[in-house]
Protein backbone atom coordinates (compact mmCIF):
# COMPACT_ATOMS: atom_id res chain seq x y z
CA UNK A 1 0.00 0.00 0.00
CA UNK A 2 2.97 2.38 0.71
CA UNK A 3 3.61 2.28 -3.05
CA UNK A 4 0.27 3.18 -3.55
CA UNK A 5 -0.14 6.16 -1.09
CA UNK A 6 3.55 7.57 -2.74
CA UNK A 7 2.23 7.76 -6.40
CA UNK A 8 -1.22 9.42 -5.97
CA UNK A 9 -1.57 12.83 -6.56
CA UNK A 10 -5.59 13.67 -6.37
CA UNK A 11 -6.55 15.80 -3.50
CA UNK A 12 -10.20 16.63 -2.02
CA UNK A 13 -13.17 13.73 -2.09
CA UNK A 14 -11.69 11.80 -5.21
CA UNK A 15 -8.39 10.85 -3.32
CA UNK A 16 -9.88 7.29 -2.51
CA UNK A 17 -10.63 6.86 -6.00
CA UNK A 18 -7.14 7.35 -7.03
CA UNK A 19 -5.79 4.91 -4.16
CA UNK A 20 -7.85 2.00 -4.66
CA UNK A 21 -6.82 2.43 -8.23
CA UNK A 22 -3.12 2.56 -7.69
CA UNK A 23 -3.46 -0.86 -5.00
CA UNK A 24 -5.54 -2.57 -7.65
CA UNK A 25 -2.49 -1.67 -10.32
CA UNK A 26 -0.03 -2.93 -7.43
CA UNK A 27 -2.47 -6.68 -7.36
CA UNK A 28 -3.76 -5.67 -4.08
CA UNK A 29 -7.30 -7.12 -4.07
CA UNK A 30 -10.28 -4.84 -3.57
CA UNK A 31 -13.40 -6.29 -1.51
CA UNK A 32 -16.41 -4.60 -0.34
CA UNK A 33 -16.79 -4.85 3.45
CA UNK A 34 -20.32 -3.98 4.38
CA UNK A 35 -20.97 -0.88 6.61
CA UNK A 36 -23.34 0.63 9.14
CA UNK A 37 -24.68 4.34 7.78
CA UNK A 38 -25.55 6.57 9.29
CA UNK A 39 -26.15 10.48 7.76
CA UNK A 40 -24.67 13.40 9.94
CA UNK A 41 -25.94 16.76 8.84
CA UNK A 42 -22.60 18.73 9.60
CA UNK A 43 -20.86 17.10 6.53
CA UNK A 44 -18.92 19.37 4.47
CA UNK A 45 -19.39 17.98 1.09
CA UNK A 46 -21.15 19.92 -1.01
CA UNK A 47 -23.10 18.14 -3.89
CA UNK A 48 -22.77 20.84 -6.47
CA UNK A 49 -19.18 22.12 -5.91
CA UNK A 50 -17.53 19.37 -4.74
CA UNK A 51 -19.33 16.83 -6.67
CA UNK A 52 -18.69 18.25 -10.28
CA UNK A 53 -14.65 18.66 -8.77
CA UNK A 54 -14.76 15.19 -7.92
CA UNK A 55 -15.85 14.04 -11.21
CA UNK A 56 -13.16 16.27 -12.89
CA UNK A 57 -10.17 14.68 -10.96
CA UNK A 58 -11.49 10.92 -11.70
CA UNK A 59 -11.68 11.70 -15.65
CA UNK A 60 -8.18 13.68 -15.39
CA UNK A 61 -6.85 9.68 -12.87
CA UNK A 62 -8.93 8.05 -16.23
CA UNK A 63 -6.48 9.86 -18.97
CA UNK A 64 -3.19 10.03 -16.52
CA UNK A 65 -0.70 7.25 -17.77
CA UNK A 66 -0.31 6.75 -14.39
CA UNK A 67 -3.78 6.50 -13.69
CA UNK A 68 -6.78 3.88 -14.84
CA UNK A 69 -4.63 2.54 -17.49
CA UNK A 70 -3.60 -1.66 -17.00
Amino acid sequence: MTRALVVCRTTGFAFDVELLRQMQRDGAQIVEVPVAWSHAGASSFRPWQDGIASFGAVRQIQRSPRGWSS
